[in-house]
């Protein structure tokens, strides 16, 4: 497929290094992305005119989109533990003596342990992070979460690059769509903005700031996958967010 027909050298190469990582999580995948870009054109095309990385977008974009339930350990050793810590809570000899013990912690301890085992549970992995999960299957409120981080991280991203604080809600929409965010539902420029608002108030939401230093380190580690070298790799306007670390870090290494 010609990835950098509209878009550029740099970007076709960025989209061939994402599409072998897919491939290498799922076979089927690799198709799918090829769809989804397709569609994507158009839209992509004036995200970088209006200053957005289309890199950048095609990072995100499909880490929301697919990723898989990874399982560490047997879901059976989980459930045995956890009613195991469960009959900690319960009265009996021993109980009432660790509860003695231990005081007015010991229900909090409790339910921390709970905490780190339904965390260790399984990872929700994408692309490019992972994420302690307890959920046996990826439904459509996690799926509506991922759609919602990723559209808050490009959002951010074009508002950092631009200077301007509108949000385009309907070129985000078309984005979104173009991957199939949520999976298996169509977004118009009011959803768009309604998730925005909700992100916004949330405590616990995509850096910014981080995920521009993994794209940076993904943007170079797709000029290796190209047989290129790293001096050759060109920045886009996301890194600009990160430039007076990047520019640190090269002072440093001299």
């Amino acid at each position: 497929m010609n990835y950098a027909q509209g878009l550029g050298s740099e970007f076709s190469g960025f989209a061939a290094y994402v599409r072998d990582l897919l491939g290498r999580m799922v076979g089927k995948w690799m198709d799918e992305f090829d769809e989804a870009l397709e569609s994507a054109r158009v839209p992509l095309t004036k995200w970088e005119q209006l200053g957005g990385d289309p890199r950048f977008a095609v990072m995100w974009l499909p880490n929301a989109r697919w990723r898989k339930l990874v399982r560490p350990t047997p879901l059976r050793e989980r459930d045995q533990m956890l009613k195991r810590i469960d009959g900690l809570q319960a009265s009996g000899t021993w109980q009432d003596m660790l509860r003695g013990q231990m005081g007015p912690d010991w229900f909090a301890t409790l339910g921390k342990a709970r905490q780190l085992v339904l965390a260790r549970a399984g990872i929700d992995e994408g692309l490019f992070d992972g994420v302690g999960t307890y959920l046996k299957e990826r439904g459509a409120h996690n799926r509506t979460r991922r759609a919602s981080e990723a559209v808050w991280l490009l959002d951010q991203h074009l508002k950092t690059a631009t200077g301007k604080r509108r949000s385009e809600l309907t070129l985000l929409a078309d984005l979104l769509n173009a991957f199939d965010l949520p999976v298996g539902m169509e977004v118009g420029p009011r959803w768009v903005e309604k998730r925005l608002e909700l992100m916004e108030k949330k405590a616990f939401r995509p850096s910014l700031l981080a995920s521009v230093l993994t794209y940076h380190e993904a943007h170079r580690c797709a000029m290796l996958f190209q047989g290129k070298s790293v001096a050759e790799d060109v920045c886009g306007t996301a890194c600009a967010a990160i430039r007076e670390i990047l520019d640190e870090s090269e002072r440093q290494q001299r």
